[in-house]
């Protein structure tokens, strides 16, 4: 991954074109026990699990999946309120948001529902997407204070059709989290191109966004469809 240091936090994403290619082997390898990257953190020799390594030695405290998320929901951020999103490391958190024009930010928690090998049977459609976030808002209760001030994103693959409406109408008023979107893998090519869902839950209108990326992993297209 290559980034820019930022003085308030940590590493900043500065080039998304950049990044998007050093996603590429993130989301679409494995390492050579089979084991997905965006599943099973870094893999890699001496890193501890959790964090991406950095083309000058030192380490991205965020794990690929999160990582990969932030990128997509800053694409999807920049796209509707027409200003430059990016995000940076949070040595407290899950990395934060941060509007590049107007300089306001706000901190991001991350939860996953994923389909793997010897994981968890998870149920589909809308269920899935419920099933991570009541991790969380489950989390809160235990821990008071846990979600205030945050915004949740959902990271899923494997939930096949479902309809953010429904999740955003059943999650009213269950949670203290100030926003939560869920970012979820629609469909990949065997070419390699790959199309991911950010939905902005409400309960009103959940808005939804495709991100279309090329097989090369050098260009993207954002297109709203609710």
């Amino acid at each position: 991954m290559s980034d820019e240091s930022s003085d308030k936090v940590g590493y900043q994403i500065k080039d998304f074109k950049i990044a998007l290619k050093d996603f590429e082997r993130m989301v679409k390898g494995a390492d050579q026990k089979g084991r997905l990257f965006l599943i099973n953190g870094n893999n890699l020799p001496g890193k501890p699990s959790g964090i991406i390594g950095v083309d000058n030695g030192t380490s991205f405290n965020m794990r690929y999946r999160e990582a990969w998320a932030n990128w997509l929901l800053c694409v999807v951020l920049s796209f509707t309120h027409k200003q430059e999103f990016t995000f940076q490391e949070d040595k407290n958190g899950d990395g934060i948001i941060l509007n590049r024009v107007t300089k306001n930010w706000f901190p991001v928690e991350h939860v996953s529902a994923m389909t793997y090998g010897k994981g968890e049977e998870l149920p589909e459609g809308e269920s899935r997407v419920l099933w991570a976030i009541n991790k969380k808002i489950e989390k809160d209760k235990k821990n008071p204070g846990y979600a205030k001030g945050k915004t949740l994103v959902a990271f899923i693959d494997g939930a096949k059709k479902w309809y953010p409406n429904k999740v955003g109408r059943a999650i009213e008023g269950t949670h203290n989290f100030t926003t939560i979107y869920c970012v979820a893998l629609v469909s990949y090519t065997e070419d390699g191109a790959f199309t991911y869902s950010v939905s902005w839950l409400n309960k009103d209108h959940s808005s939804t966004f495709l991100v279309e990326i090329n097989k090369d992993f050098n260009d993207w297209k954002v297109i709203k469809v609710q």
